[in-house]
């Protein structure tokens, strides 16, 4: 396990300096952007991404995915909530200027989830709770809701609350409140209000449960 004392991973900073060195500048700012996949215990990363924030170009998608890693980095390095906050406020701003819709998703999703960490019961609420909806909605907008599988627990269990909150809706046809009153597994009580019992069970192995599943459907 990483300590607080793990510095950032080494070969990762001297790739950087060594294609900065080689004239590869892209190359080291794709690296820099990548940050974010440290371990929130490592150190280092703030002051290489400060570096590639500097060779960035004013207002470019290359400078907003530098400042979502580099909010990531000082708020998993030095707790600096604020830095972080305005931070992903920038980055925001030029992803919505220049309409990439999934780094939008990740700097909400980055936003609700400092606030989250920082105040669980203030990250469920009001404003705060609006970054988790709006990242949600433009992630569904792609078809794609993995985009929201790079966050940490928290995140995940919020957007699996929103998710099942949906399924429900749809299904009784009516708005649901969240939290659900009623976190039971859907499926079996769905089963039992059609009047049907319960699932035969499955293998769990997916190659099991695909062959079982091949042979259930002819």
């Amino acid at each position: 396990m990483p300590t607080k004392e793990s510095p950032a991973p080494r070969s990762r900073i001297q790739a950087f300096d060594l294609l900065l060195e080689a004239g590869e500048e892209e190359e080291a700012l794709e690296l820099a952007c990548e940050s974010g996949d440290w371990p929130a215990t490592a150190v280092g990363a703030v002051e290489m991404v400060e570096r590639a924030l500097e060779l960035s170009q004013e207002g470019s998608l290359t400078e907003a995915r530098l400042r979502h890693a580099l909010a990531d980095a000082l708020h998993s390095e030095r707790q600096d909530v604020a830095g972080a906050r305005e931070l992903l406020v920038e980055a925001l701003a030029i992803a919505e200027r220049q309409d990439d819709t999934r780094l939008q998703v990740q700097c909400l999703a980055s936003r609700w989830e400092i606030e989250a960490q920082t105040d669980p019961a203030r990250g469920r609420t009001g404003e705060y709770r609006s970054y988790l909806e709006r990242a949600l909605q433009l992630a569904e907008s792609l078809g794609d809701l993995r985009l929201l599988a790079f966050t940490h627990v928290p995140m995940q269990r919020a957007a699996v609350e929103i998710i099942m909150g949906i399924f429900e809706s749809a299904a009784y046809g009516k708005r649901i409140d969240l939290p659900q009153a009623n976190r039971d597994h859907p499926l079996p009580r769905w089963r039992a209000e059609a009047g049907l019992g319960e699932p035969d069970e499955m293998p769990m192995p997916d190659a099991e449960w695909l062959q079982e599943e091949e042979r259930r459907l002819g």
